[in-house]
């Protein structure tokens, strides 16, 4: 049973997550929901299954098995987001209870930590629900290794591995918050350099046996991302330049300074803040090194499930360096539990909540934004299937021919952006390979078999033509063939 004081603040935090992300009630496509929701019997499902995704899978095959509606699986998934989401920050709360006094800022750093900067990716998707049950899953296992390292009861491993499994077999991007928020427990649980070792690598091999039974059975279903020819210096060199060009600089959801000042802000503060901490110079050195290895500890476990990828499968994206995205919140965490001293410093808490509701309401208008250019790409790209649609109509009644296949032109030059739109996660589906085909499918209700490209067709329609907008010219149909051009 909750307490009346925990049941208002899961009443909180459930009405934080509708406000922040309700938004998405109203279902929007990404272009991996134009493939799932495309083909009658699910088809894309499959890549969940060859991803190590099995919980995800599943939901959907269940959902397909009661003949559920695209629209209303969609709905199902955002309620399962709303709700882990909510006990996912509601979770985090319980836990650090213990080491936050306050409530408020107790609750205000546990939406910040789970509500953060990258989150929003996660919820631009149709699976977001399982995405956001991974999340919950990590905050459940942090939860059991934290009282294993109070209580020493081994049973708390256990449960903490069996929920990093539902984490890992749901969606591995999130998994890194497990590690960012277990390394805070590890130092405010270890007193000597030799426990301090011993809950290391307790909590690494929570992290890591989850992980390779995930890796393995990943490799032996064949998905392409972890098979073939492994180079892991070009992997190394691959996330080493993208981590600096995404990571820093936020992949672009946000303003490139606003981002940078933002996570530097909140690093060299509290670095100034131990500094200025009523302790002698040794121990201030120990909490430097403890924040120094928080923070290692965080980004390296972002960037830790791309290590194993081809280089020309990995990708880094908001939705997997989600743990990266909590630095804000986790820098919090620490100030508010190692930095205790007899003497506080003045204005910490006033300096936590103005981080924190600063962070959250550039949050707020930034997700509000990308959700409304979601909406706005989704309906320009339907209006131009749409278009085309009515083309192939008007063709097949004057000529009595029905169009059957479509051959694509210009797919590696193609803009996947609407020039209107200036956020990169927005992309159009009808300029991507793997959705092109799917979004004719869904909305005209025509399942064309891709054929090759004619070469007089394109040099007499298009070779000449340089398009940046969509027009109908870019559609010639001729026999049973739509030759598309994309722009």
């Amino acid at each position: 049973m909750f307490k009346v004081k925990e049941n208002k603040m899961l009443l909180i935090f459930t009405i934080c997550a509708i406000a922040f992300f309700g938004f998405f009630l109203k279902m929007n496509y990404s272009v991996d929901t134009y493939l799932l929701f495309a083909s009658e019997n699910l088809g894309y499902v499959q890549e969940f299954i060859k991803s190590g995704r099995f919980i995800t899978a599943f939901l959907f095959k269940i959902l397909q098995f009661f003949r559920f509606t695209p629209e209303t699986m969609y709905v199902v998934s955002f309620i399962i987001g709303i709700a882990c989401t909510t006990f996912a920050i509601y979770t985090l709360y319980i836990i650090l209870k213990k080491y936050i006094k306050s409530d408020f800022i107790n609750a205000i750093i546990s939406i910040a930590t789970i509500i953060n900067p990258f989150i929003i990716e996660l919820w631009l998707f149709a699976e977001m629900g399982i995405m956001m049950l991974s999340i919950l899953a990590c905050v459940l296992a942090f939860k059991h290794f934290d009282e294993y390292l109070e209580n020493n009861k081994k049973r708390e491993i256990g449960l903490c591995i069996a929920f990093m499994l539902i984490a890992l077999f749901s969606y591995q991007g999130t998994v890194a918050i497990f590690m960012a928020l277990s390394s805070i427990s590890v130092i405010l649980h270890s007193n000597k350099l030799k426990l301090f070792i011993k809950n290391t690598l307790i909590y690494f091999l929570c992290y890591g046996i989850p992980t390779i039974i995930n890796f393995v059975v990943v490799m032996l279903i064949g998905n392409k991302r972890v098979g073939g020819n492994y180079n892991f210096i070009q992997t190394i060199s691959f996330i080493f330049n993208a981590s600096n060009e995404q990571l820093f600089k936020g992949f672009g959801l946000y303003p490139k300074i606003l981002f940078i000042l933002l996570y530097v802000l909140i690093v060299v503060g509290v670095i100034i803040y131990i500094i200025m901490l009523d302790k002698g110079t040794k121990q201030k050195t120990l909490d430097l090194l403890k924040y120094l290895y928080m923070l290692f500890i965080t980004y390296f476990f972002t960037i830790a499930t791309i290590i194993p990828q081809n280089v020309s499968s990995a990708v880094m994206f908001p939705r997997n360096s989600y743990a990266y995205g909590s630095l804000v919140g986790l820098s919090l965490i620490f100030v508010t539990t190692f930095t205790k001293t007899k003497k506080e410093i003045k204005y910490k808490n006033q300096f936590i909540v103005a981080i924190s509701i600063g962070v959250l309401i550039m949050e707020f208008i930034q997700f509000t934004n990308i959700g409304i250019n979601r909406y706005i790409v989704n309906y320009m790209d339907k209006y131009i299937v749409y278009e085309i649609n009515d083309k192939i109509n008007k063709y097949e009644n004057e000529t009595g021919i029905k169009v059957e296949n479509v051959a694509i032109y210009n797919l590696d030059s193609s803009s996947v952006f609407y020039p209107e739109i200036n956020d990169m996660i927005n992309i159009s589906a009808k300029n991507e390979k793997m959705s092109g085909a799917a979004i004719l499918e869904l909305f005209m209700h025509r399942k064309l078999k891709e054929t090759q490209q004619n070469k007089d067709i394109y040099n007499k329609y298009f070779k000449d033509n340089n398009w940046s907008m969509f027009n109908l010219d870019q559609i010639v149909l001729e026999g049973k063939t739509m030759h598309w051009y994309l722009y």
